[in-house]
């Protein structure tokens, strides 16, 4: 833990992913859409799934995408008196009403043994209890290759042996050949079934220094295509899509997985529920790496010798949180419930709590080093003073692995103390 805190591939993005990806995460919706997420129209009726559910163990209405080996899951159903329901995305603009019409489902038909599948996310009774990855692994095989067989059998038998995702295997000579050769004429390659798209102008965002070339292909199994790209273009910026997984390759390879990793570590459930345009969400990924760039960039220009506590805070927290993003990653981990593993999962759940507070801590900073411009003298610049002594104390105790009570009582309380200064400088907390 104390390692990763300080591991440099990780400098990237503790602060950047918390300031830009509170909420909903930044997935771009069409832009012809006009309707709201409560009222936008969805593909199917709680009426219909529950007809569908009556008449068979698995139940499948028009445009699930998920991937499921029935013959692995229908005798655990059966065995377990359960049933699959498998639905559409949910959509950005759609995602009230999918929800609205899965709470009418159950009222309808009971959640008591009901496994539901929105997209490509696994819910399961009425607990609403999800299943999740375990490592970035796993998020990579379920959006990747839309194969959810194994959460499937997670949540009808908890206590299983685990399996693993599938290793990558090559890509044939072929595709590799027809993909460099579109990636080296436009910059842009569409797989077979994906609608033909062109540059976006959000990939210059990713630095005036880096080229970008996108191939968006099916959902499917695994292969080493994005690092033979790579090496076909070893100064650009390489992403291939496959589903709704991003992969990169390029001259900062940390960079870019960092940026990937925090990015899906914190927004996998909304990701896998919603189904996000697969160009739109490669683009998106391109932009983190441009402000990963830029964070990492910041963080490694030397604070002056002359700077109060809140400009070294500013500087420093870079570092001192640079796994916050990565241990955001971990955030799912305690959601896969297995019995049989109770004493890992204790583990798991102390290291959550630390990687949360983490986030707040890193948080703090950046609200310390706003205020401290602000705050010259008076009231409010004590406040920032003593908000500033209290976060160091979180930060050296998460930092040490020291007591978590402890830190958190010293972040609640810098926070407090920020949140009263910005009311006296007239500014939103």
């Amino acid at each position: 833990m104390v390692l990763l805190l300080f591991s440099t591939p990780f400098v990237i993005a503790g602060i950047r992913f918390l300031a830009t990806h509170g909420g909903e995460p930044p997935v771009s919706a069409p832009t012809t859409t006009t309707t709201t997420a409560a009222d936008a129209p969805i593909p199917w009726t709680a009426e219909e799934a529950v007809r569908a559910l009556a008449d068979d163990h698995v139940a499948r209405l028009p445009g699930a995408p998920a991937v499921v080996d029935e013959g692995r899951v229908r005798p655990e159903l059966e065995r377990a008196g359960w049933k699959l329901l498998l639905l559409p995305f949910s959509g950005t603009d759609s995602r009230d009403r999918h929800r609205d019409e899965l709470r009418r489902l159950r009222d309808e038909h009971g959640g008591d043994r009901l496994v539901v599948v929105s997209g490509l996310r696994v819910e399961v009774g009425r607990s609403h209890r999800l299943i999740g990855p375990e490592n970035m692994a796993e998020v990579a095989a379920v959006l990747g290759t839309a194969d959810l067989t194994e959460f499937v059998l997670t949540a009808l038998t908890e206590d299983r042996p685990h399996t693993e995702p599938a290793a990558p295997v090559p890509a044939e000579a072929a595709q590799v050949e027809r993909v460099a050769a579109d990636l080296a004429a436009r910059s842009v390659h569409t797989g077979p079934g994906v609608p033909a798209a062109e540059k976006d102008e959000r990939w210059s965002r990713a630095g005036p220094d880096l080229a970008v070339r996108i191939a968006v292909l099916p959902a499917g199994p695994a292969t080493d295509l994005v690092h033979r790209l790579g090496a076909r273009f070893p100064r650009d910026l390489v992403v291939v899509v496959r589903g709704r997984w991003v992969d990169m390759a390029g001259p900062e390879p940390d960079v870019a997985r960092t940026a990937r990793d925090a990015y899906y570590g914190q927004n996998f459930f909304r990701l896998a529920e919603w189904g996000p345009d697969p160009l739109r969400l490669g683009s998106l990924l391109v932009e983190e790496v441009g402000g990963t760039r830029a964070a990492r960039a910041a963080a490694l220009v030397a604070p002056s010798a002359d700077a109060g506590p809140p400009a070294w805070a500013a500087a420093v927290a870079p570092w001192a949180f640079a796994g916050a993003a990565v241990l955001l990653v971990g955030v799912p981990v305690a959601l896969r419930h297995r019995p049989s593993r109770l004493r890992r999962e204790r583990a798991v759940a102390e290291r959550v709590a630390r990687n949360r507070l983490a986030a707040e801590v890193t948080a703090l900073a950046g609200e310390i080093a706003r205020l401290d411009g602000l705050a010259r003298d008076g009231r409010a610049a004590d406040l920032v003073t003593s908000a500033t002594e209290r976060y160091g104390a979180a930060r050296d105790l998460l930092a040490a692995d020291g007591d978590l009570p402890t830190a958190r009582g010293a972040a609640r309380t810098a926070r407090d103390q920020l949140t009263e200064a910005a009311g006296l400088l007239g500014v939103a907390p």
